[in-house]
Formats: C-alpha cells, sequence, structure tokens
C-alpha cells in the first residue's frame, strides 16, 4: 500500500471542514437571518447533501485506506464496511 499523500490529507481535511456544520444543522436545524428557527428539511438541498455524500464516500475510502495501513480491519472491512462504502456483515 502507498502512503496517503499531502493533497489527499489536505482534501480529507477540507472535507471535513465543510461537513462539520452540516452535522449539527442535520440533527437540530439553524437559526435564520431574523432568529428564526429552521428545521433540518428545509435547510439542507439536494445539492448540498448530494455534494456531502461525494465528500463522505471519498473521507471514508482515506479513513479506511489509513486503517488498513495501521493494520486495522484485516480482510478488507472496518466495522463492518468495506472500502467501497458496502456494508459487509463482518462486524
Amino acid at each position: 500500500m502507498r502512503n496517503l499523500s499531502e493533497v489527499e490529507i489536505r482534501l480529507l481535511a477540507d472535507d471535513a471542514e465543510v461537513a462539520a456544520p452540516w452535522h449539527a444543522r442535520s440533527t437540530y436545524g439553524m437559526r435564520s437571518k431574523d432568529g428564526t428557527w429552521l428545521p433540518a428539511v428545509d435547510v439542507c438541498t439536494q445539492e448540498t447533501a448530494a455534494d456531502l455524500l461525494k465528500r463522505a464516500g471519498r473521507s471514508y475510502k482515506t479513513a479506511v485506506r489509513f486503517s488498513r495501513h495501521l493494520g486495522l480491519g484485516k480482510g478488507g472491512s472496518v466495522n463492518g464496511f468495506k472500502a467501497e462504502g458496502n456494508p459487509t456483515s463482518d462486524p
């Protein structure tokens, strides 16, 4: 396995920075400029959700590769998921 490149690590950090605020927004919603509370369903657009899903998939693959580099997840899965993002029956 080749080591993760600096570009891959920076991309992972950028993806985390973009996704972090959505962790709370997707659960609790957010306050609008006029002070009213917007529910999560009214905050996230389909475009935003698709972008976050793309970033999550890319980040997940990087995390799996790093975990394998550390010797974790031998047998192709980490916590029940394959690097391709498909659930497995292995815990």
